[in-house]
């Protein structure tokens, strides 16, 4: 027992106090994640020097659209128009309750309400411009409730709020598939190892890794800027669980293995120089792996560097924390099993080793077509729009879809081109060459409508051109 505590119970003191300092500190990870983690191109491509351009055209250092989007299944009649515009004239009256910089609705002439009211006259949009703050999401909401209208569907959508949605839809999956490691590992070790305490200290152990590691990760992200993503605690999740699953198998077999012949001290001795050096050496090449990831240019694939801290987080607890309980425990870690003997290789494996090798040709035609009938199968588009994994009935998308169908897809997520020159472009030679760009892009496929300095409504200004007889 003096061998015991002198060697483990200062193990266990210390994980636990490093767990409870972990949950404390721990940063809001939603606040982090917006204010920190959104996805960024490299500074020299072409996208980031155009969004580069648009905050310094914005008119507010840190100002935000969101789009009130009002929708009836009939067409929008006097009365309702009436109703919408009281309730833009008295949201202009409290700009500055509401933090609103600027209003564009139908309110703003007849060339304006063609742009904002939908053909079918079912819908209509007021674009609202708001100073940007941590609660933008809050403030959006309350915008919607003081232009709802009754009578009418009234949603409240933007970039902005969709890509906060994302957020919450892919923190909401990270709980789903926490939930569905943890059952999945516990039939699968319980399966392994015919015991119920082993699932039980190897999810313990995985668990405080997991937390430890996020505390970290999301602490060097809050003070240090470390590169962090919608994905981080996915990534995480997915990589301790699964290699921590992994790894502590090879101990635990190792360690029953020893037990046939001698007691928990000197198997523990046998494990740490056997499957002990061998976890250590093959974590340390994965923390390599994820460590080079901090090269990358594209935040996203930096963001997963993160899974190098867990790896590391992780290694130190299996190689301490596991070995507490195999001194602890002994054999009574397998109970209710009490079958040590070292098992006898798979048949199955042998069987298809064996013919493997006999008849290697023949397997290999037999992968290929399973490969082939996979990536056949295998969904063909890449998609790069968050917005589609926003469930439909989410309010905010719901409003998404409904400008989109009665106006265009652009209509609350347009293509900007930026144009930047070294003099003022307010002149007839710079105007006439923005002119034929406007018009090269409209005759391309898929452009519904192009709105420029010289065609704000999409149409060109009379007043711009000059008749030639």
């Amino acid at each position: 027992m003096n061998w015991i505590r002198r060697n483990y119970v200062a193990t266990i003191i210390i994980w636990l106090f490093l767990t409870i300092v972990s949950v404390v500190t721990l940063p809001d990870i939603s606040a982090l994640i917006r204010q920190k983690g959104q996805v960024t191109l490299p500074a020299t491509s072409e996208s980031f020097q155009a969004y580069k351009l648009n905050k310094q055209m914005q008119t507010g250092e840190n100002s935000s659209s969101v789009v009130i989007v009002y929708h009836k299944e009939s067409k929008l009649n006097q009365e309702d128009q009436r109703k919408i515009n009281e309730r833009v004239k008295q949201l202009a009256r409290q700009k500055k309750n509401y933090q609103v910089n600027k209003i564009t609705s139908a309110l703003n002439g007849k060339e304006v309400a063609k742009q904002v009211i939908s053909r079918n006259q079912q819908t209509e949009l007021v674009n609202v411009d708001v100073e940007k703050t941590a609660n933008f999401d809050h403030q959006a909401q309350r915008i919607k409730r003081l232009l709802k209208v009754e009578g009418l569907q009234t949603y409240v959508t933007s970039d902005t709020l969709l890509a906060d949605e994302f957020s919450n839809t892919t923190e909401e999956g990270i709980k789903k598939t926490e939930v569905i490691a943890i059952i999945f590992i516990f039939i699968v070790l319980m399966l392994v190892f015919r015991s119920l305490i082993i699932p039980l200290v190897s999810l313990l152990n995985v668990g405080i890794a997991m937390i430890i590691s996020l505390s970290l990760v999301m602490n060097l992200a809050k003070y240090f800027n470390f590169p962090i993503s919608d994905f981080t605690q996915v990534f995480l999740v997915i990589i301790l669980f699964g290699i921590g699953t992994d790894y502590n198998i090879l101990l635990y077999d190792k360690f029953k293995e020893e037990l046939a012949n001698s007691n928990q001290y000197q198997a523990i001795n046998v494990v740490k120089a056997s499957a002990g050096r061998t976890i250590l050496y093959s974590g340390l090449s994965v923390f390599i792996g994820f460590a080079a990831l901090s090269f990358a240019k594209f935040s996203f694939y930096r963001s997963a560097v993160s899974c190098s801290v867990g790896v590391l987080v992780l290694l130190a607890v299996l190689l301490t924390l596991n070995y507490f309980f195999m001194a602890v425990l002994g054999r009574k870690l397998f109970w209710p099993s009490h079958n040590f003997k070292v098992q006898q290789s798979s048949q199955v494996w042998r069987f298809l080793s064996q013919r493997g090798l006999k008849q290697p040709l023949i397997y290999i035609v037999i992968f290929r077509v399973i490969a082939g009938i996979t990536i056949v199968n295998a969904p063909q588009q890449l998609n790069f729009n968050s917005a589609d994994e926003v469930p439909n009935s989410n309010p905010i998308k719901k409003g998404y879809l409904i400008a989109q169908r009665d106006f265009s897809k652009g209509k609350i997520s347009p293509t900007t081109i930026n144009i930047k020159l070294n003099h003022p472009l307010n002149n007839q030679q710079d105007l006439a060459a923005i002119d034929q760009i406007t018009n090269a892009v409209k005759k391309n496929s898929g452009v519904k409508s192009v709105m420029s300095v010289t065609q704000p409504t999409g149409r060109p200004l009379n007043q711009l051109y000059v008749k030639i007889n």
